[in-house]
């Protein structure tokens, strides 16, 4: 009897931790959530791999964030037939409400909704300004 009980509360132990640091990516999201992460960590800025799903669901958006633990980003398939440059903006947007808590914003930002996609995708030097503001006022480590 005590070895099922064990067991028992060996694999309850084990599903609250997965739950507490759940990371789940979709396929096709992956690449531009991994840029994410390396734009980050260019900067000298570590963000933690938990607490976010990222998945594909229609929700009449090309992308939305749900706040929780963990948070959820929706991102449309229709988001997926675009240019790569577009579908990073839309990420990056996203991965800014719900890995770096930003919200909508008026100042030259990619939290500024689709105000500056056109800068984001032709111009090398305004993709640039508009990923370091995206992650400006992060602390360093």
């Amino acid at each position: 009897m005590k070895k099922p009980v064990f067991v028992l509360l060996l694999l309850l132990t084990r599903c609250s931790f997965i739950d507490e640091h759940h990371f789940e990516i979709c396929p096709e999201a992956r690449f531009y959530v991994d840029q994410f992460y390396s734009e980050a960590h260019t900067r000298g800025i570590l963000i933690p791999k938990e607490n976010l799903i990222v998945k594909i669901e229609e929700s009449g958006l090309l992308g939305i964030t749900y706040h929780g633990v963990p948070s959820r980003v929706l991102l449309s398939a229709s988001l997926f037939e675009k240019d790569s440059l577009f579908i990073e903006y839309v990420v990056f947007h996203e991965m800014g409400h719900a890995v770096l808590n930003r919200e909508h914003c008026k100042a030259y930002s990619v939290m500024n909704p689709n105000r500056y996609v056109s800068e984001f995708r032709q111009n090398p030097s305004e993709h640039k300004k508009l990923i370091d503001e995206l992650f400006s006022g992060l602390e360093s480590k």
